[in-house]
C-alpha cells in the first residue's frame, strides 16, 4: 500500500512538471517569436513597426520616457473593433501578469522596442514585460 501511494505521488510529480515545461516552451516561444496577439490576431513586431512606427511619450509619474509603437493604432489596424471608446483592454505578459486599461489609456500608451507596454499617467505596475496578448474585453 505504502509503495503505491509513493508511485502515485511520483507519478503526479512528473505529469505536473511536463506539463509546466510545456507551458513555459510554449510562452518563451511567443515572446521569442517577435509577434503578439491582439485580439485573436497575430501581428508581429516588424509589421507594427513599418505599418504605424513610433512615438516618445513621457511618463508623469515615473518621469521617465519611452519609445514604442502606439497601443491605440495597433488596436485599430489590426483588432477590427467598432467604437473602441467603449471597450476596456487587458494586456497580458508571457508571465501571466495582466492589467486592464481603458481605451483612454490606451490612447496614451506604447508598446516599446523591449515588449514593454508604457503609458503617461499610470504608475510602473501597468507596464506589462514581455507582451504576448491584448485582449478586447
Amino acid at each position: 500500500m505504502k509503495g503505491n501511494t509513493l508511485m502515485l505521488v511520483a507519478s503526479f510529480l512528473l505529469l505536473v512538471s511536463i506539463a509546466s515545461n510545456l507551458y513555459v516552451g510554449g510562452v518563451e516561444n511567443s515572446v521569442s517569436t517577435g509577434c503578439i496577439d491582439v485580439n485573436g490576431v497575430k501581428v508581429c513586431f516588424i509589421e507594427l513597426y513599418e505599418k504605424i512606427g513610433t512615438i516618445t511619450i513621457h511618463n508623469s509619474i515615473t518621469n521617465e520616457s519611452y519609445t514604442g509603437v502606439p497601443l491605440h493604432s495597433i488596436i485599430i489596424q489590426f483588432a477590427g473593433v467598432n467604437e473602441p471608446e467603449k471597450h476596456s483592454y487587458t494586456i497580458i505578459g508571457a508571465d501571466g501578469y495582466r492589467k486592464t486599461v481603458s481605451w483612454n489609456d490606451m490612447k496614451s500608451g506604447i508598446l516599446t522596442e523591449n515588449n514593454r507596454v508604457a503609458f503617461e499617467n499610470l504608475p510602473k505596475a501597468f507596464m506589462v514585460r514581455d507582451v504576448v496578448k491584448i485582449e478586447v474585453v
